[in-house]
Order: structure tokens, then sequence, then C-alpha cells
């Protein structure tokens, strides 16, 4: 096993991150094995005491203040699209949500309570959360109710059409946005900023 290990250091070149991504579905087998293939418990256990390597944690990157407000901003709420596109922004950055809990809200799922923003998200692996978000988030968000209008689909958001917009609709709309703040805030040009999903 430890061959196995060096080669895939030495020989493929892969990183520790991925040597110990490997190591751990070799451990998950053999914890699966241990209960049934009992002559095999003392190579199973050497297999075990392996220890992962240790990896240099990244640090994520983060928009400042100034950048979330140039993208805020860029949308000029005169259009009705342009304010569904700032309450979106709001709603993503401030929340943090992956881009499928996004487009998925419906407007059952938000309430009011004074000056704030209640949102129910149902999350990836049907994990739901109740979050809260400030005076700046709910207004934009009451500003595009007001312009919605009535649709034959639940969700919060809605595209040009009136059906609710898509992952790909969103990520559009961000990349647009982005390029367009950014002449206003050049330290954005130099940000990799991708929507949040499941895959990344």
């Amino acid at each position: 096993m430890l061959e196995f290990l060096e080669y895939l250091q030495k020989v493929r070149g892969n990183a520790p991150r991925t040597r110990n991504a490997r190591l751990t579905a070799i451990k998950s087998f053999m914890h699966f094995v241990e209960h049934r293939v009992s002559s095999a418990l003392e190579q199973i256990n050497r297999v075990l005491a392996i220890p992962n390597l240790k990896t240099d944690l990244r640090l994520i990157d983060h928009l400042t203040a100034e950048q979330c407000q140039a993208i805020f901003d860029n949308p000029a709420p005169h259009t009705r699209l342009a304010i569904r596109d700032r309450a979106m922004l709001h709603v993503s950055v401030t929340a943090g949500l992956r881009v499928s809990e996004l487009v998925g809200l419906r407007l059952s799922d938000i309430s009011f309570e004074s000056r704030y923003l209640n949102l129910h998200v149902c999350g990836k692996g049907r994990k739901d959360r109740l979050l809260t978000l400030w005076r700046a988030v709910a207004e934009s968000v009451r500003a595009w109710l007001a312009v919605r209008g009535e649709a034959m689909v639940p969700e919060l958001f809605l595209n040009a059409r009136g059906k609710a917009i898509t992952r790909a609709g969103f990520e559009y709309l961000l990349r647009k946005h982005l390029t367009e703040a950014s002449q206003r805030c050049p330290s954005l040009h130099d940000k990799r900023i991708l929507p949040h999903s499941e895959a990344e």
C-alpha cells in the first residue's frame, strides 16, 4: 500500500491532497472489509494506521466591502430586470447561497420582520437553514416584489419571460455585472469570481 501511495506522488506527480483522497477511499473500503474477512485483520489494521500527509490550507479569497458594493450598484434600479438583478446579487452574496439554492428560492421561503429579511433555504442534502439578512437586502427584495408581478411559477426570481430564472441565467448576469463593475472598481479585474455551486 505504501508503494502505491509513493507511486502516486513520485511517478504520477499527484499532490499530497490527491494522495490523501486516495488513501481515504482505500481506508473506507478497508472498514467495509474488516467485518467480512476476519483473516485479513492484521493487514487491514496496517492500512488503517497509514497517516495522511500534511497539506497547506489555501486561503479563501474574498470580496472587500468596496468590491461588493460596486457589484451591487452596477444594476442601476431603473428597470424591472435591473431591480431583479440587484436583489439577486444582494441575496446571493450576503446569504452565501449556492446557485441552485438562489434560483430555487420560492415566494413562500421569504418573510419580512421589521427591517429584516428572513430566508428559509432548502440546501444540499435536504439540509434546511433559516437566515436573517439585514435592511439593505430586505429593501432590494421588497423593490423586486413590487415589480415582479404575477407568474405561473412559485420561484422568487423570474427571467424576462416570467419563468423561473435558471442557473445558467444567473451565471450570465453575474459575469455581465462583474465586467461592468470592474470598470469602476479596477481591483475586481484580478478577482476570479465564480458562483457558488455544488460542483465547486
